[in-house]
This record gives structure tokens, sequence and C-alpha cells, in this order.
């Protein structure tokens, strides 16, 4: 995304449409539709009716404007050039050893708790598939390598779960019309909260960074707990993107994983709720911040702050120590960083 670009929330009739908005002068992007400057499409499958009539009708002078005349909400600036980081499977390939954290494998313990039938891993080479296969096997899962286009590897005590699983992925790469029901399975044999199945199918756009912009809440938002992290990838317990950082299901889910690794791990709640109990941001080059602040997010001062660095390294960040953040501009910002995706769960 390299135009300027916002994600805008519309609520009528109890319907949320997704707007992603850019800034396109001269109309050269597909769009459900242009206004003004805008090229403006939907993240759901489908748009509320009347948007395109309320759409057509809209001549915004800047964002705030277009808000205004289609009782939109800015969601998320999306920051040109933003980058996610990767987090390789072998972060949770085992047990932690000793004070360490990592690796810790949440999706195996939730499968040993009943909490989940299915273990899926995707984004694998051929090399790393076979590494957790072996780590899976070895823990008594049957495997099955599915391969490109996604590198998906999955892995259940049951056979027949491995079987439907292989279907539905089917169904997944091809898009097609069954797809919302293969995604829904395939939450369902994951554990994940239907609540939050239901928020993810109803997105039909697929980049990561889009859905991480579209979950997380609001930059001025109220603390969740620490249990429902997720935008940092090295360090949530959880494998799914909540409805809302304060999902019940999900912090409930969490917790009783939390439980267990905490029983097998002495001492290992208390070191993960340390850095989970935090305001976490990834900046615009991709830095994972967990950030120790002091009062509010606009205006709030960062007592400590730390980086989780692919794969599982922690590095003090002196110079973020001390400084006033800020939300402007539908951003996040302090003098070293820019941030737009920002989750508080100090909760």
């Amino acid at each position: 995304m390299d135009a300027e670009t916002w994600l805008i929330a519309v609520d009528a009739d109890g319907e949320r449409t997704t707007l992603l908005v850019a800034r396109d002068p001269q109309r050269k992007e597909r769009s459900f539709v242009h206004t003004g400057t805008f090229a403006i499409s939907h993240l759901e499958s489908r748009a509320a009716p009347f948007l395109r009539e309320a759409l057509a009708r809209a001549s915004p002078r800047d964002i705030e404007d277009l808000c205004a005349q289609i009782g939109g909400k800015v969601l998320r600036r999306l920051l040109p050039g933003q980058r996610v980081p990767h987090w390789p499977v072998s972060i949770r390939r085992g047990a932690p050893e000793g004070d360490r954290l990592w690796p810790f494998d949440a999706e195996l313990v939730g499968l040993r708790l009943g909490l989940r039938r299915l273990i899926r891993r995707e984004g694998l080479d051929e090399a790393e598939a076979a590494r957790e296969a072996s780590y899976f096997q070895q823990a008594g899962l049957t495997v099955r390598w599915l391969g490109p286009p996604h590198g998906t590897l999955v892995a259940a005590i049951e056979l027949a779960v491995l079987a439907e699983a292989a279907d539905r992925e089917a169904a997944n790469v091809a898009a097609n019309e069954s797809f919302t029901d293969a995604a829904r399975w395939v939450g369902g044999a994951l554990g994940y909260p239907s609540c939050c199945v239901e928020s993810f199918v109803r997105i039909r756009r697929r980049d990561e960074r889009l859905l991480l912009a579209e979950h997380l809440p609001f930059l001025e938002h109220a603390p969740g707990p620490p249990e429902t992290l997720w935008l940092n990838g090295g360090l949530t317990v959880i494998s799914h993107a909540p409805c809302s950082i304060a999902c019940p299901a999900t912090t409930a889910l969490a917790s009783r994983v939390l439980g267990e690794l905490d029983r097998a791990h002495p001492g290992f709640a208390a070191r993960w709720r340390a850095l989970a109990r935090r305001v976490h941001a990834i900046d615009r080059d991709g830095a994972v911040l967990a950030l120790d602040l002091e009062g509010p997010l606009d205006g709030g001062r960062i007592r400590g702050a730390l980086e989780l660095r692919p794969p599982a390294e922690l590095v003090t960040r002196d110079d973020l120590a001390g400084l006033t953040v800020a939300i402007h501009d539908h951003q996040w910002t302090s003098p070293r960083f820019v941030a737009t995706l920002v989750a508080d769960h100090r909760g």
C-alpha cells in the first residue's frame, strides 16, 4: 500500500461495512466507486446497500469530510510501506526451559486440553514442513502436508479430522462459493470462538496488514486483557484474530492454555504477563514494540520499552524511555516512531 490509505467504519441498521479509501486523483485503481479524489472499496463480501448511493452523492474535500457525508468514522490510517513481521514456526516447536519463554506451543497445549481438534501451520517450505512433521509425530499426532500454494501442514489426533481439513483447504485455495463454510469448519476445528470466526469470514480480503488493521480497535480505546494479545505474534497464546480485544470467549480460551503452560512450566504465566500486559504496537518499519506506558494512549509517557525481534530476541529500547506519545492525524506518534497498528493490553 503505497498510496495514502484509510479504513473507515460505517454502521447502519446494525450492519458494519469497512471501507478501504485511497487517494487516487487519476482514477487508476479498481474500486467499488470513485468519489472526489478517492478510490473506495469494501472489505466485506458485500457492502451495505445504501452505501453505493451515498458514496455516489458524496463530494468530499478530505477524509474527514467524507466521513461526515456518509456517517463513517476513521478506524485506522494505513501507513505507506507498512511492514509486518514474519514469525517463524520454530518459536512454537518445543517447550521452554528454565526461566525462558520460548519456544512454547500454545496450539499443542490446546489440542491436549481438548480445546481444538486440529493444528494448522502455513507459510512453510518443504524442509520446514519436514521438521514440523517430525515434531508433531514425536508428540503422537498424525500429520498431513498439503503443500502449495500456502505451504500448509495440518496435524491432529483423528485421521478423519485430517481428511476433512484437506478437503476444506482445497475450498480455501479455490476461494469459491464454499469458502465461508470451509473457513467456519476450519475455525471450529482450530478451537476458535464462533464470534471470532464470524468476524473473520465477513472479510473477503485476506492481506495480513488489512486483517490486522481491520480487527484492531480504534486508535483511542479502552485497555483489553493481556490474554487477547495477538498483534504481537511472537508472544500470543492464541492463534486467531479475536473479534475484539475484549472478547470474553478468547480471554477464557487463552486463560486455560496459559494455566496449563504454567502448570507444566511453573512461573511461565508470570513471565508472560510481565511482557503481555503492556501497550503493543507495530511501527511503520515493522518493529514490534511492547511499551510500559504510564497514562493514556493520547498523552501518556513511556516508562520502558522492549522490542521483540524474530525469531525471539528481546531488545531493550532505551531510546524510547521517557518519551510522550500522542494520537494525531489518525496516527500514534512519538519523537522516535509512528504507528497505527496499536493494542492496549493493560487491562
